[in-house]
């Protein structure tokens, strides 16, 4: 994010090849995502907040109980190649359900996952997974599902 905020406070962003993770989403909206990604203070914003909740609120979710609501929680293969404390907070945030998977998405970049239609199908079958649970039926078959997250004893 560091990174990330000094490109776009420079100028830069925009030949990181970020800004171009923008063109799988419709016409009308990519510019003004665009725009978005561009501010500085949006990127300033984000470390703060994940500062923030490394002191505030992580130390604590480890003496919570997990809970019985299911969570599937997707990372980008990209995003666990090159941030592993982010894997670090989407392993913790998987832990706090007993009913839980964490499955990662090699080939998605940290905004193609949910921006690029190519991994729309992961997105919602890791839905579809959640509901299932939710609603106390059967989960539809997942070729792409993990094991449950293991807990530490």
């Amino acid at each position: 994010m560091a990174t990330t905020q000094a490109q776009a406070a420079l100028g830069l962003l925009g030949h990181s090849g970020r800004t171009e993770q923008m063109n799988g989403l419709p016409d009308d909206l990519a510019p003004a995502t665009r725009e978005a990604v561009a501010r500085p203070g949006l990127w300033r914003a984000e470390r703060h907040e994940l500062a923030e909740s490394q002191r505030s609120w992580s130390p604590d979710a480890l003496r919570l109980e997990p809970s019985s609501r299911p969570v599937a929680v997707l990372t980008a293969g990209e995003t666990v190649r090159s941030d592993p404390m982010h894997t670090g907070l989407q392993e913790e945030l998987a832990l706090l359900s007993k009913v839980s998977r964490h499955d990662v998405v090699e080939d998605a970049g940290h905004e193609t996952l949910v921006l690029d239609e190519r991994h729309a199908g992961r997105v919602v079958q890791a839905a579809d997974w959640v509901r299932a649970r939710a609603t106390a039926t059967d989960a539809p078959q997942d070729p792409y599902r993990n094991d449950e997250v293991s807990r530490p004893s």
